[in-house]
């Protein structure tokens, strides 16, 4: 069955479908199940990832992330030495399982870029609202060269189409985040009217990686509030999720705890 087959007018969300229990199972314990994933790279042991937020993901999680053999992404709102100084703090330098994001801000990320890849990260995360964008082109362009001569792995996003997906493969980057709209705390739809449903987003995606026969990886960005979310995302073919809301209340993200009524939050 083609992806392109089955893309729909009705912006559908994890809450419009079901999975189908119709394969005969020779699982016998759930101790049989293998969630791990190859990334970029790596073997996560669960297809996750810890979205790039400034309350979400810092040294600290990156490192509890690290220590399950999962994957974070330092978020970028600081300096590059205040990224570095905590990813050192948790001793991760030498540690596979991590990654940065970065803006596109040129000469500033571009430096911030060369500091982070110096360190010893292998996975850049160019952290964008709207990643069909010729800016993305223009900035990919200048910094060819050192995902060359680091042997950088590019994360890219967001998308929500096809031919916007088709532009992020065609620059050669090695995964997409997909979803515009529909993460907790993401106010693009809001603000601009720009976004759809995160089920057809994802199809969409990933009839483009059909299309150009591609091998690059689909990030499910957005709306994975439930263990059943994650599951649907990855039977419909993507390689991992990112999530932010199910770990911003961990005492590992670095986001402020507040109490409300002898509750934390």
């Amino acid at each position: 069955m083609s992806f392109k087959n089955i893309i729909s007018n009705d912006s559908l969300t994890y809450d419009d479908i079901s999975i189908l229990p119709d394969k005969i199972s020779t699982i016998e314990h759930r101790a049989d199940c293998d969630t791990s994933v190859e990334f970029l790279g790596l073997k996560l042991s669960l297809p996750v990832i810890a979205s790039p937020m400034n309350t979400v993901c810092g040294g600290r999680m990156v490192k509890a992330l690290a220590d399950l053999k999962c994957l974070g992404i330092i978020h970028r709102f600081n300096r590059v030495d205040e990224q570095i100084a905590e990813l050192e703090q948790y001793e991760l330098k030498n540690n596979p399982y991590k990654a940065a994001a970065i803006g596109i801000n040129q000469e500033t990320e571009i430096t911030r870029l060369k500091s982070l890849a110096d360190f010893g990260v292998k996975i850049i995360c160019i952290d964008i609202a709207n990643g069909g964008s010729k800016t993305i082109e223009k900035f990919l362009n200048k910094i060819n060269n050192l995902i060359n001569e680091y042997g950088l792995k590019i994360i890219a996003g967001n998308v929500a189409s096809s031919d916007t997906t088709k532009f992020l493969i065609e620059l050669g980057v090695d995964a997409i985040r997909v979803g515009i709209g529909n993460g907790a705390m993401c106010s693009t739809s809001i603000k601009s009217g720009i976004g759809i449903g995160q089920v057809d987003a994802i199809i969409r995606a990933l009839s483009a990686k059909e299309e150009l026969k591609s091998d690059v990886k689909i990030i499910a960005d957005g709306g994975i509030n439930t263990p059943g979310a994650m599951c649907k995302a990855i039977a419909l073919g993507c390689d991992t999720v990112m999530f932010g809301r199910v770990l911003a209340g961990t005492d590992e993200s670095p986001g402020e705890v507040l109490k409300y009524n002898n509750q934390r939050w």
